[in-house]
Formats: structure tokens, C-alpha cells, sequence
């Protein structure tokens, strides 16, 4: 079993964070520690919105995007969806 949903959500609100934030958790911390006013604000931010997350109000939501999903051989047979559909959307993406 493998949570797709939260996966693939999961790594679009990363992508998201870490162009807003400049760069990922670890390097917010050191050019906070550098006095970067925006990266103590991305520090706070991430520190809150993570314990919302995991304890707080959004930890139902977290709890149904990240159900396990059962995989199967190829994301055709996972989703229901075609494989050409995968195929036409990955041609124009790329």
C-alpha cells in the first residue's frame, strides 16, 4: 500500500513551499541564523503550520489524503484511468 493522494499533494505543497521559503527547512535555518528577517517568518510559518498539520486542525484532512492506497502493477491498473491518458498528459507536460 502507498498513499498516492498524499504523495502527489504532498509534493506540490512541498514545491510550493520551498520556492516561497527560498530553499528547504534546512537551509531557511542557517540564513535565518545569518539574520534573514523573511527566513525567520519562513521558520515560524513552518513550525505552525506543521503542528497544525500533525496535531491540530488539519490532522483529519492529513488522515484521509494520506489513506493507504493498494498499488497495482502500472498506474493504469492503480487509477482506472487509461494508459494513453498518462501518456498524452506526460507528452504535453514534457
Amino acid at each position: 500500500t502507498f498513499p498516492i493522494i498524499g504523495t502527489i499533494i504532498g509534493g506540490f505543497i512541498f514545491g510550493i513551499g520551498i520556492v516561497l521559503a527560498g530553499g528547504c527547512a534546512t537551509g531557511t535555518w542557517y540564513r535565518a541564523g545569518e539574520g534573514l528577517i523573511g527566513s525567520w517568518i519562513a521558520l515560524v510559518l513552518y513550525a505552525v503550520t506543521a503542528a497544525i498539520t500533525k496535531t491540530g486542525i488539519l490532522l483529519p484532512v492529513m488522515t484521509w489524503i494520506n489513506k493507504p492506497t493498494n498499488i497495482n502493477a502500472n498506474m493504469s491498473q492503480t487509477t482506472g484511468i487509461p494508459m494513453w491518458v498518462f501518456t498524452l498528459v506526460l507528452t504535453i507536460i514534457t
